[in-house]
């Protein structure tokens, strides 16, 4: 549970982004018309079912004018409840948003490079030592596609028995 104080004179817009965690699910709960409404994310929640798709867990806030509100989180998780929390605006988090995918593309690319490159080296020189080299970057990609999400958003997501079964890898 947690509490949130707007002491300005018109509602504000935010996005409650949970920093780099590894949480099943987060499931976070808010007050609507009295009554409690729930929005959840996670990395075992499909992207059309979380309430904002992305890298982060995140969730919109909406602060009424001059008040403090009340907000409750639950998680799941098999790997630990540590985590770091941030209140941002719209455009803070959609410039955070862009970072981690453009660090996600050149790590990509850059081991997409150095396979390719020591490919054509076992290859050209005959040696198996550049096809260890291959298999250990094929490695490193793979852990860094699991690690980031995209088999989750590619493979996974769409089937519940992988996504109960496979929570270690996503």
């Amino acid at each position: 549970r947690f509490r949130i104080k707007n002491s300005s004179d018109t509602p504000v817009q935010k996005i409650l982004s949970i920093q780099k965690s590894l949480q099943d699910t987060v499931q976070f709960f808010y007050r609507h018309q009295n009554k409690l409404e729930m929005l959840q994310s996670g990395q075992m929640i499909s992207e059309a079912q979380k309430a904002l798709p992305g890298f982060f867990i995140s969730f919109p806030i909406t602060l009424k004018k001059n008040s403090i509100d009340t907000f409750y989180l639950r998680t799941v998780s098999k790997y630990g409840k540590s985590f770091a929390i941030k209140l941002l605006d719209k455009p803070v988090y959609d410039k955070n948003e862009q970072i981690e995918l453009i660090i996600t593309c050149l790590l990509i690319g850059i081991f997409i490079t150095i396979l390719i490159y020591n490919f054509f080296l076992a290859r050209s020189l005959k040696d198996t030592i550049y096809d260890f080299y291959c298999a250990s970057v094929v490695g490193s990609l793979s852990v860094q596609l699991l690690f980031r999400g995209f088999l989750k958003l590619f493979v996974v997501d769409n089937s519940p028995f992988l996504q109960e079964w496979l929570p270690i890898f996503i």
